[in-house]
């Protein structure tokens, strides 16, 4: 009887569980792999000044011509860019 009561609760929590996420919305479309103390070098989509560093991988990953930011930490300021190329020591510089 103990183990016909265990089998139904088993049961009714695997039955209970949501079904597995897909593979292609386990990982995003696009992603970004930061380096801390670092500008990238390249054409600049824009100038966003007052933002979050959030804010500024949003815009990026929001943007398909966005292919890395720079976000400057000690003005809160963001540079998505376009055609990144070499990237120079920048204290307080997050790039990715």
């Amino acid at each position: 009887m103990r183990r016909i009561i265990l089998s139904a609760l088993l049961a009714s929590l695997i039955g209970g569980l949501p079904a597995a996420a897909e593979p292609s919305r386990l990982i995003p479309e696009r992603r970004m792999m930061m380096i801390e103390n670092r500008d990238i070098a390249g054409r600049d989509l824009a100038q966003i000044f007052d933002t979050s560093f959030a804010g500024c991988e949003a815009a990026c990953l929001a943007d398909p011509s966005c292919e890395a930011i720079t976000f400057n930490a000690r003005n809160n300021s963001c540079f998505p860019k376009a055609e990144p190329s070499a990237m120079t020591e920048y204290q307080g510089a997050f790039s990715g």
